[in-house]
């Protein structure tokens, strides 16, 4: 029991520290945050449906996330990551033409 704390420790201070690349994501449905990547491993909490939660890595089908300073794995299968937002800027206003008006000299015709 005591290494389990030790090792929950170490992931909230390892993660904390990675927190800034995590990527935020939500739960699709009641899943628990687990000590090990496997279905059997140690439950450390249960999340309601649509909790929100940072997730520093997946991989093997896995993700590696953060609730609350509670750090652990949940199965990729229970995340819905938000597809992101582009801004896109508005176009550009129409270019504006200037219509010159030729000059014409008073004289020009006298000269024929």
């Amino acid at each position: 029991m005591r290494s389990s704390h030790l090792i929950l420790a170490l992931s909230i201070i390892i993660g904390s520290s990675t927190l800034a690349q995590a990527r935020e994501a939500f739960t699709r449905f009641p899943t628990f945050i687990r000590q090990d990547p496997f279905p059997r491993s140690h439950a450390i909490v249960r999340l309601p449906a649509r909790a929100a939660v940072f997730v520093e890595d997946c991989e093997g089908g896995w993700c590696t996330v953060q609730w609350h300073n509670i750090g652990g794995f949940i199965s990729a299968n229970a995340l819905v990551f938000p597809r992101p937002v582009y801004v896109v800027p508005p176009p550009p206003p129409p270019p504006v033409f200037y219509y010159e008006r030729p000059r014409y000299h008073r004289h020009f015709h006298e000269h024929w």
